[in-house]
């Protein structure tokens, strides 16, 4: 786990302490989006923003699913492959003392 998602961790489990223990609110689960498409929120926190959801008629879910496209879409174009070894080489080049 990178240590973004576990500072997001660390804030979403303050945030947690001092937020009601039943139903999120639409603005909670806006909070967390990001940390549930990284999955870096526990188990009990990601179940209730599955329930809130599966069951709010608010752009929650639109919201959701739109983070999920775009972190889907990021992490494809991440996956390009090896950079070319000329490339690679004159990087080095230039760090090398």
């Amino acid at each position: 786990m990178s240590w973004i998602a576990r500072l997001r961790q660390r804030l979403g489990k303050a945030t947690l302490q001092e937020a009601d223990l039943s139903a999120l609110s639409c603005e909670e689960v806006t909070t967390f989006l990001l940390d549930y498409v990284d999955d870096a929120l526990e188990d009990d926190m990601r179940r209730r923003i599955d329930e809130h959801v599966g069951t709010c008629s608010c752009a929650c879910e639109r919201a959701l699913l739109a983070e999920l496209a775009f972190t889907d879409r990021v992490k494809g174009t991440l996956r390009q492959g090896r950079a070319p070894e000329e490339l690679r080489r004159r990087i080095l080049e230039k760090l090398s003392p």
